[in-house]
């Protein structure tokens, strides 16, 4: 919540298209008429996240008329770091109705029917902000379902420090404001956990696991037009991670059909949306030249993994705001050390499905942009990724973390501290960087003469509340982050001493 107030009014990706699709959709139009817009001064040209090449493709919604002002807003700063907000121009206009341009059309309603109910009651500067704290309270309830279901494990230190992870400024920015990705990565991040749960538990405690992962599930469908494929993926992921006596223990478990098929019918859903849709989409401009093949482009698109890796970690804004260097570093490092107490202690199927849920991480985007650049160009941004990525250091850290803490004895709680601290170090860094981007002018500071502040308090004031809101949630996940590893099995002590990997 302290990421939606502090943050400028439509200053993340796409924004006002989202505010527009919500406002439409609480008025109960989930489709309208499609028209294709040409030039930087057309609304739909305005609403996209990239200065486009080409043509943009817009639905259009019947709307309170100052929907249409969400596009000019942000237009003097968005795609130039070196620019503060106080140059944006008053959001006000006509609260009578028009038809307003989206980019969203195609996109499936229920998030936009959820965070669209505030402008039924203000289309103002306060019903955009109750738009994006209504997502914020979203993403909160199913956040809330991964802490439960981490709660549950029995090994759970490794899998609670891999959703801090998750949790990335990334994540918490596009959580804050209105753009269904936000729902995407937490409803993931609720399926990731679950779906550990639900493997790693017995009897009545499975089948309420089972069913925070269907929520999981139908929740990320529902999110974005591609978000079926995430379902698909995450799914044979979490069954590729898992020992085989868990598969069996699952596959024998009541209620596991009954939760396997309510997921293949939210998915298949979430498809046919797609496939309904579809003419609605709003095309981001032209693609790249035919003479391109397609395996060049698949080359480009690898090229720039890095980029994609820093996206997801914190580019924000418009793509315009990257987080600093210092959340950079630790994100990196401590992702890097879960996959590689994953890969050393984990046994080999645990390893297999740490190496292909990587091979997904690096290869998915190419291979999609491989497909569409002819018709759309390069059009991927590290955070369309997140919803399959954030497994990586939630299920690494559940099956390499305990085991790590109980070879290295008492620098376990070393390690965890070091951890849990640099991600708060990490998350205060990308915090103040952005404010200071939106509020400081070059060799200014946050403590001294800012030109632009949050409509509630100083951004002095929103970095020290936000540190302390670090410091409570860190306290309240204290018996997740700090509580001792179980002792491994005798069965797994015998084969620890002699020399075998554990089971």
């Amino acid at each position: 919540m302290l990421w939606s107030l502090s943050s400028p009014l439509f200053s993340a990706p796409d924004e006002p298209s989202h505010v527009t699709k919500a406002a439409g959709a609480a008025r109960g139009q989930l489709i309208g008429p499609v028209r294709t817009g040409e030039g930087a001064d057309d609304p739909c040209v305005r609403g996209v996240a990239a200065p486009p090449s080409g043509p943009v493709t817009c639905t259009h919604y019947r709307v309170p008329a100052i929907f249409l002002q969400g596009h000019q807003v942000p237009g003097c700063y968005n795609f130039d770091r070196t620019v503060t907000a106080d140059c944006a121009p008053p959001y006000a206009g006509s609260k009578d109705e028009e038809l307003v341009p989206s980019t969203a059309g195609n996109y499936p309603p229920l998030y936009y029917l959820v965070t669209g109910l505030p402008s039924l009651l203000s289309s103002s500067v306060v019903g955009v902000y109750l738009m994006r704290l209504m997502g914020s309270l979203l993403c909160v309830a199913l956040l809330g379902l991964a802490v439960t279901s981490v709660s549950k494990l029995p090994d759970r230190v490794g899998a609670a420090i891999g959703v801090l992870l998750a949790l990335s400024p990334m994540t918490l920015f596009v959580s804050s404001v209105v753009n269904p990705s936000g729902m995407e990565i937490c409803a993931a991040v609720a399926l990731w956990a679950g779906g550990l749960e639900a493997l790693s538990v017995d009897g009545r405690a499975r089948r309420w696991a089972l069913v925070r992962t269907a929520i999981g599930a139908a929740a990320l469908a529902a999110a974005r037009p591609i978000s079926p494929l995430w379902v698909v993926l995450i799914g044979v992921s979490l069954l590729l991670a898992a020992r085989r006596h868990q598969l069996a223990a699952a596959a024998r478990s009541q209620g596991a059909g009954l939760a396997a098929l309510a997921i293949a019918a939210v998915t298949g859903a979430g498809a046919v949306w797609y496939l309904v849709a579809a003419p609605n989409a709003g095309s981001l401009g032209a693609g790249v030249p035919l003479s391109l093949s397609r395996v060049d482009i698949l080359r480009a698109s690898l090229s720039v993994s890095h980029h994609r890796a820093h996206q997801m970690i914190g580019w924000l804004g418009w793509l315009d705001t990257p987080v600093p260097t210092v959340t950079v570093a630790v994100w990196a490092a401590a992702v890097g050390l879960l996959v590689l107490a994953a890969l050393v202690f984990g046994s080999w199927r645990q390893r297999l499905g740490i190496a292909w849920l990587a091979g997904l991480v690096v290869l998915v985007p190419p291979l999609i942009e491989s497909q569409q650049a002819h018709r759309v160009g390069f059009f991927w941004q590290g955070r369309y990724l997140l919803p399959l990525a954030v497994g990586l250091p939630i299920v690494a850290g559940h099956i390499g973390l305990p085991a790590l803490l109980r070879r290295v004895g008492a620098a376990g709680v070393v390690i965890r501290f070091t951890l849990v601290m640099a991600i708060a170090v990490g998350q205060v860094a990308a915090f103040a960087g952005t404010l200071e981007r939106y509020s400081v002018r070059d060799g200014g500071s946050l403590f001294g003469r800012v030109v632009w502040s949050p409509p509630i308090l100083s951004p002095a004031a929103c970095v020290v509340l936000y540190a302390a809101a670090l410091l409570a949630l860190g306290w309240a996940l204290r018996p997740l982050l700090t509580a001792p590893a179980p002792a491994p099995s005798a069965a797994v002590q015998a084969r620890q001493r002699s020399g075998r990997p554990p089971l």
